[in-house]
């Protein structure tokens, strides 16, 4: 009298059971009706977050599901990835971002083995960044005193847009950081100046140059 195996299908299922006793000349019997309803396992997608992506470096992420039985497949169904990366049918998330920014995208999860078309859609967000936040290079060229001058200093990675300013140091005479970065003026004064220069990205974070040198 047990009812067992692989359930592939939610819903309300009628039956009839038929109940034959072990009567040698006459066998009894009986019967009733029954309505069994099944409600589908609900899918499960791991990892629920993802982690944050760096521009050229390699993201791979395996999203695994519970729940159905499988295969699933995997598909994008709104949304934008990253440039660079591909959701592949197997659930693999993986490639060379080269694109800076945040990403919000739909996957649609399918258990193939369901005749009832079991599935599930997950919004995802993921960030790609440049990575640490760092001045690439401290270096300036020399001024001349009296003649105009512009240089411009340029943060990486991090989350743009950055802020920039002097830290420690003085600028020489007549020459200016504006915020954006440009370091310009018309120098006054004759000798050499060291100073640093911080910049500040969205997050808050912050990096100081080695201390710069230019010479009037």
């Amino acid at each position: 009298g047990r009812i067992d195996g692989i359930v592939r299908e939610g819903g309300d299922f009628p039956i009839t059971v038929t109940v034959t006793d072990s009567t040698a000349n006459v066998p009894g019997s009986g019967s009733a009706d029954f309505v069994l309803s099944i409600t589908p396992a609900a899918l499960r997608l791991t990892p629920s977050t993802l982690s944050d992506a760096v521009i050229g470096t390699l993201y791979a992420q395996v999203f695994s599901v519970e729940g159905g039985e499988g295969p699933y497949e995997f598909v994008l169904e709104g949304g934008v990835l990253p440039p660079g990366l591909t959701l592949q049918p197997d659930g693999r998330l993986i490639g060379l971002p080269d694109t800076a920014g945040d990403y919000d995208f739909l996957v649609l999860v399918r258990d193939l083995a369901s005749v009832s078309g079991l599935a599930h859609i997950w919004t995802m967000r993921m960030r790609v960044s440049e990575g640490t936040l760092h001045f690439p290079t401290a270096l300036l060229a020399d001024a001349l005193a009296g003649s105009p001058y512009q240089a411009t200093l340029s943060a990486q990675g991090g989350t743009p847009p950055y802020r920039y300013g002097v830290g420690d140091g003085a600028l020489p005479p007549g020459i200016v950081l504006s915020e954006n970065g440009v370091l310009g003026g018309t120098p006054q004064a004759i000798g050499e100046f060291t100073f640093q220069v911080r910049a500040i990205d969205a997050t808050g974070a912050m990096v100081v140059a080695n201390p710069l040198h230019t010479l009037v």
